[in-house]
Formats: structure tokens, sequence, C-alpha cells
């Protein structure tokens, strides 16, 4: 399992340190200011903002780099990163304060799981032709070291731990399919920790855990001893425990569904009313279109009154009715989507209220992938779909000519992170509105990020015929 490090390994983790370190732990320190997000975190390890901190310093403006530290709480929000907060908060009693939690503890904790997957992936794919190696690393230098991605590492969201699960679970699949004569338990444990915590990061994610069960158990096929396959089971069973109990709870449904409608169906909707009647709610709703959850609103959505009226009426049953009868605005909400998507780029602070910086200033550096992301792939609806099938396409091929089931079991966990992408592409819409549609994209960003990385890899691959 742990043999020594080779050379692509070592230049790629140190490099991958050293930018870390110097763009999380050492001034000017960066990271990502709240939006209001971070609280639901937070109280499960006890912090608090300063006193003192208010207005742009507390929110949007600029990023707190100390909380105090006080009792924790249970707080109605369940995610895997309570667990990272909790021992980055561990070891800051340990070795810093008891009173005070500097955030740069849970973004070394960040940096050193990030190292942990990155390893996961080169050596995986080292395990196939060197070359490609070098490659891979190169190519996951420049994406995890982009600040799109890297600063969030010294936040509370939950996109930090979706993407270092992302990146954990592609390298135990690479070293579950590499060739091996005895079975690689220990990747699987891996993979089945890294798919819970994956799935439990955010309630948009629970639902591709069944698609991780799904391939899960295909590697029931890899080998034949009965210890194996039991195995196997029971490391798809926990993924589907944690897939199916997070799939029917989420703390922030009265806002989502609110945001479906008033911000997804509603929002620039040619005709409002009749939208209303056909969803089967009041036409005096109709004053609340193109408002999300958190503006001033005409009608009071707080009361007993809009719930009777409009919360007991409506389910998604009736928005995904909606959409099938109208399949022109369902492509059209798509099409705001593709707009949207693969942009990094977040218009929080990301910087301390030193004096020095001002609010919402942006770090500029180590932004290449997001511009590349950004600014250089087409934002067209009809580009995605294009690359879809020719990433499907790629995979089957790869698929039909596999000789080994290692090889079927490997082109078939890319074609599952397909189906996952295709989900967090249309999920938002479906979930959340039009509400902040670039950060609910996130996911699809990263699993459409695998991708490009992947085909980029294949198309080298195949023009010299390396690897396996």
């Amino acid at each position: 399992m742990f043999k020594k490090l080779t050379f692509p390994e070592w230049a790629a983790l140190l490099f991958l340190a050293a930018v870390l370190i110097g763009q999380l732990l050492i001034a000017p320190v960066a990271g990502l200011a709240n939006n209001g997000d971070f609280e639901r975190i937070m109280v499960w390890g006890g912090l608090k903002v300063p006193n003192g901190v208010t207005g742009d310093a507390q929110y949007f403006g600029f990023f707190n780099r100390v909380y105090e530290i006080g009792a924790t709480h249970l707080g109605g929000y369940v995610s895997s990163t309570i667990l990272f907060l909790k021992v980055a908060v561990w070891i800051n009693k340990a070795f810093h304060s008891y009173t005070q939690f500097d955030i740069r503890f849970l973004g070394a904790l960040h940096i050193l799981t990030l190292l942990a997957g990155a390893w996961l992936v080169i050596s995986g794919v080292r395990r196939r032709n060197t070359g490609l190696a070098w490659l891979t690393a190169v190519l996951l230098v420049w994406v995890s070291t982009d600040k799109g991605i890297s600063l969030y590492f010294n936040s509370m969201f939950s996109e930090a731990t979706t993407f270092l699960m992302l990146l954990a679970l592609v390298g135990c699949a690479l070293h579950l399919t590499a060739e091996s004569e005895q079975p690689q338990k220990w990747a699987l444990i891996t993979a089945a920790v890294a798919g819970v915590l994956f799935v439990t990061a955010k309630v948009q994610n629970a639902l591709l855990g069944f698609l991780i069960v799904l391939w899960m158990l295909r590697l029931l096929r890899l080998h034949g001893e009965r210890a194996w396959k039991k195995a196997v089971l029971i490391a798809a069973a926990c993924v589907f425990v944690f897939t199916a109990g997070l799939s029917f709870y989420n703390s922030f449904e009265k806002i989502n569904i609110y945001q479906t409608v008033f911000y997804g169906v509603l929002k620039d909707s040619p005709d409002p009313v009749a939208d209303l009647r056909e969803l089967g709610l009041p036409e005096e709703y109709v004053v609340l279109a193109n408002t999300d959850y958190f503006v001033p609103h005409q009608i009071d959505i707080t009361t007993p009154e809009f719930k009777a009226g409009y919360y007991d009426h409506i389910s998604r049953g009736k928005v995904l009715l909606f959409y099938a009868k109208h399949l022109d605005r369902f492509f059209d909400k798509l099409k705001v989507c593709a707009a949207s998507s693969f942009n990094l780029h977040y218009y929080l602070g990301n910087y301390e209220n030193d004096g020095v910086h001002t609010k919402l200033q942006q770090s500029t550096n180590w932004t290449s992938y997001t511009y590349f992301a950004y600014n250089i792939l087409p934002k067209s609806i009809w580009f995605l779909l294009l690359f879809s099938v020719a990433f499907a396409a790629g995979a089957m091929w790869e698929w039909r000519r596999a000789v080994h089931v290692r090889g079927k079991l490997l082109a078939e966990f890319f074609l599952a992170l397909e189906l996952m992408a295709t989900a967090q592409f249309v999920l938002p819409i479906l979930g959340d509105g039009e509400a902040d549609l670039a950060k609910h994209l996130y996911l699809f960003d990263l699993l459409g990020s695998v991708m490009l990385v992947t085909a980029g890899i294949w198309i080298v691959r195949r023009i010299f015929r390396v690897g396996k």
C-alpha cells in the first residue's frame, strides 16, 4: 500500500504544500468571508465572531481569521464539515489557545487532506504509467492551487469537504482498478469513508451517493474471495445508509421550495399569473415573482396564512410536472445554468480587515484555472452537451475494449461521475431556483473539472499509446 513515494508524487506534494501554505497560512492570509452560512457550522464548534466585529467585517466584506471559543451546541444543520471543524478546534486548543480559534488550523487540516488525496490520485495513475503520472500531477497542481478552490480551505463552507472527498474517491477508484493480485481493502475502506463524508458534506450531494453505492457494488466482480465480497457489501451499505438518511433531510426545505417557484419557475416568466394557476397557487402571490426568500416582500411569507396558501399546496412533484409540460421553459433554465457554470470566482472578500485591504477585495494571483474555466470554456448548453456526449463515448469505448474487469470498472466510475455532473447541473434549478446559482453549481464545476482533466489525460494517452 504505502510504497516509497516516487519523484512525481514528491514533486507534486511538495509544490502543493508550499503554494497552499503561502496562500492560506502566511500573511497576508487569504480566505473567504462569511455570507451568513458559517453560523450553522460554527455552532457545533462553539465559535462566535469576536465582539466589535460587525457590518462588512462580519459578513461579505472581509475574511475573519480569528473566532472566540465558547460552549458547543447541537445545531440544526448536519454536515461532515463539522468533523473537520471539530478536529481543527481540538488541535487549536492543544497547540494554540483555549479561548481563540485561528481558522488557519482548519486550513492546515484541509491542506493535509488535499495532500493525501493528491497522493492517491497521482500514485494511482503512476501504477499505470509514470509519464501520465507527471501529466496528472501538473494538472492536479494547476487546479488545486487555484484560489477559486483553495480559498474555501480557509472558510466554513462545505465546498472544501466536497472537493477533498471527491478527490479521494477518484484516487481510490484508480487504486481499486489497478493491477493487483490481492484485494486492496485499504482502498475500499478509504473509498467508503470518503463516500460517506462526500454525501454528508451538503444536502445537495446526498442523491449522488446512490451512484457511488451502485459503483461500489460493481466491485463485487473484482475478486472472487468471500471476504472481499463481504467487505464490499459492508462498504456499500455504509454509504447507502448515510445517503438514504440525508436524502430525506433538509433543514432549508422551506427556503428552497420558496425560491424554486418564485425565483425559479416565476423568474422571468412570460405569464406568472398563469403559472401560479397551473401550480394550484393563489394568483395574488404574483407580487412575489422574481424574489428570493431573503429580500423584503409585499406579502408576509412568515404567517400561518401564507403557509396554508403556499407551503401546504406546493411540492417538488408539482414543479417537476410543470417543467415536464413546459420543456421549452426548462431548457431556458438550463441555458441560464450553462451561462453560470464553471464560475469558480466568488464575490466574497478574501482578506482581513487590516486597514490595508478594502472590503470585498479579491485576490487575483493563482487564478489561472478560474480564468480558463470562466473565460475560455464556452458558456453554452450546446458545448456542455457535446462535451458530455464525447466523454461518454470515450468511456464506453474504453469499456468495450477493456480485457479485464478492472478496465471496465474504471470506465464505469467515470461514467458515474458524468451522471453526477448531469444531476448537479439540473438539481439547483429544481431545488432552489436561480438563487446563488453560481455557488450551487460548484459541485458541477468540480465534476466537470475532473472530466476535463480526465479527457486531457486520455487524449494524451491515446495519441502516444501509453498506460493501461
